[in-house]
């Protein structure tokens, strides 16, 4: 054991114990050529490699992310929530670079077999480059507004005719053909300054940003010819260095991305969260072996932060994301985003068909923010959505009123073990099924309220307990044991184990929506009423039960 610390020597100093190596954080910056800086609310300073990381922080597709609002529409709830997709993303990066940089550390007190050890010990540099490289570019791919434009326009085959399937299809996109050969330029130009094999680093990365292979029945640029089989990644064929770095940065149940993202959002918002002890966590987080690959285990005694992050990521799902009012602002900007489709298709084609990736550099909130005003003012005639009417109140309530279309009456929270067939495979239907039963019912009670189909809105969110992209990759968490400073023992424990031991229930959230101008019309016993209805409704279909008409035998 003593050999490999010998041998971590070129990025680390010596140390006595495996507790050393976690005493101070200041060690990290001894062995990056870090020379510049940029000021962060969240950590201080967060330095970066000028010469070299600033090539691709400054690029075209980094700097578009300044505008784009990291929690789409939530500004409109929250006004601190105005920080930026680019803010974020350098945040990922330093989160990543500590998160990797202690894993690297961890080997010193891990049992992973020897040829591992002498693998990480040699490509360590490669590993903290490639892992603050993702973290930079794993949003790269987001859309205007963010989520709701995957909802809306990438994963629908009625907006482009074909689906893209989401934004990290099109990061991937954006990475492959703009990104990769400015940064295997720059490598290559830097490779003795850094110390760095160019091609073990672009592979890693490569093998980072490749969209999961289960998107490929999701998105119909597989069947174009657009993507090949290559360009998906594919944990069964990964092994070793060139899979660790993605499950810190994206696929594991516990990422810099997420640690970031609530820590961040939490501050923006001023929703409290509690402490998000990631320091902890990191510091507590080892690198093991199972079935030839290398992942990241957590110590026994920071399992309780594992469940308290799980549980910060619940409350700001609940109080922030799925927000009641911003759902209904989400649904304003999609209802609106059909208004402004010709503009969106023509960027999109000339990216997704002629290889033109800089007219993704247009495709951000402000500039839908500003063709959205644009019409309001100047030309609400243009608008292209056939209910225009329905479309000007949109414009209105984003710009002049502040007040979504729709105004909730009802949110339902159920256990999403008991409710998960709605979100499943058949999933879509059974949620048409239910809100065109509670529409048929609303609508005939109060027949002489002319209710239609715009007045009536449901939606349909879950939160799960867990990140879902972790668990399509893992479908554990890897936890270690510990005797003086070294893991003596590492196990698998399921996710749906160590969210029961802790306490912690997915939720399906279902909520029900009435238009704000037939809101302002029904007295409070008629709201009460269809609160009641959709609540018996949706009861019925988590229950399995269903009316029939009586007869006899």
């Amino acid at each position: 054991m003593i050999g490999y610390q010998y041998e971590m020597t070129e990025v680390y100093t010596p140390l006595t114990t495996p507790y050393e190596a976690h005493q101070s954080e200041s060690l990290f910056s001894l062995f990056m050529p870090f020379n510049a800086q940029v000021r962060d609310p969240i950590y201080g300073y967060i330095d970066y490699v000028k010469g070299f990381e600033d090539e691709v922080i400054d690029s075209w597709v980094l700097q578009r992310l300044r505008y784009i609002y990291q929690l789409q529409v939530a500004h409109m709830i929250y006004p601190g929530a105005t920080h930026s997709r680019f803010s974020h993303s350098l945040g990922v990066m330093y989160s990543s670079y500590k998160y990797t940089s202690f894993l690297i550390r961890s080997t010193i007190a891990s049992n992973i077999s020897g040829s591992y050890k002498k693998e990480l010990a040699a490509h360590q540099k490669e590993l903290i480059y490639a892992s603050r490289l993702l973290g930079l570019l794993h949003d790269i791919g987001h859309g205007p507004f963010s989520h709701a434009f995957d909802r809306y326009v990438y994963k629908s085959k009625d907006f482009l005719e074909y689906r893209v399937g989401n934004h990290e299809v099109m990061g991937y996109l954006l990475y492959r053909d703009a990104l990769r050969d400015i940064i295997e330029k720059t490598l290559m130009r830097e490779r003795e300054r850094i110390q760095v094999d160019p091609e073990l680093l672009i592979r890693i990365l490569d093998e980072g940003l490749k969209p999961p292979k289960g998107m490929r029945e999701f998105t119909d640029l597989y069947v174009n010819g657009l993507l090949k089989d290559s360009d998906f990644y594919d944990p069964r064929t990964v092994e070793g260095l060139n899979n660790i770095v993605r499950l810190v940065v994206r696929d594991y149940v516990y990422t810099s991305d997420i640690m970031d993202y609530l820590r961040r959002d939490s501050y923006f918002t001023g929703v409290p969260v509690g402490e998000i002890n990631d320091e902890w966590i990191i510091r507590n987080s080892y690198i093991v072996e199972k079935d030839n690959t290398l992942i990241p285990a957590i110590s026994t005694k920071a399992l309780d932060e594992i469940a308290r992050l799980f549980d910060a990521r619940k409350i700001m799902y609940k109080n922030v994301y799925l927000h009641p009012v911003n759902q209904a602002f989400i649904e304003t900007v999609g209802l609106l985003l059909q208004c402004v489709k010709s503009d969106i298709i023509e960027i999109l084609s000339r990216i997704i068909e002629k290889g033109d990736a800089i007219a993704y550099l247009a495709l951000t909130d402000h500039y839908m923010y500003s063709l959205f005003k644009k019409l309001l003012v100047e030309s609400p005639g243009k608008l292209e959505c056939e209910n225009k009417e329905l479309a000007r109140n949109a414009l209105e309530s984003l710009f002049i009123k502040r007040k979504p279309l729709w105004k909730m009456v009802k949110r339902i929270s159920i256990d999403l073990r008991k409710a998960g067939h709605l979100y499943g495979r058949f999933g879509d239907a059974l949620q048409r099924h239910i809100e065109e039963d509670i529409y048929g019912e609303i609508s005939s009670w109060l027949r002489d309220k002319n209710i239609g189909p715009d007045d009536l809105k449901i939606i349909f969110d879950k939160i799960d307990v867990y990140p879902s992209a972790g668990a399509e990759v893992l479908k554990t968490i890897e936890v270690v044991e510990l005797k003086d400073g070294r893991v003596i023992e590492a196990y698998s424990k399921s996710l749906e184990e160590f969210a029961r031991e802790s306490g912690l229930i997915p939720e399906a959230l279902i909520t029900v929506y009435v238009s704000r101008l037939k809101y302002n019309e029904l007295s409070g016993e008629e709201l009460r009423k269809i609160s009641e209805i959709a609540a018996r409704i949706i009861e019925d279909a988590v229950k399995g039960t269903f009316n029939e008409a009586p007869e006899t035998s």
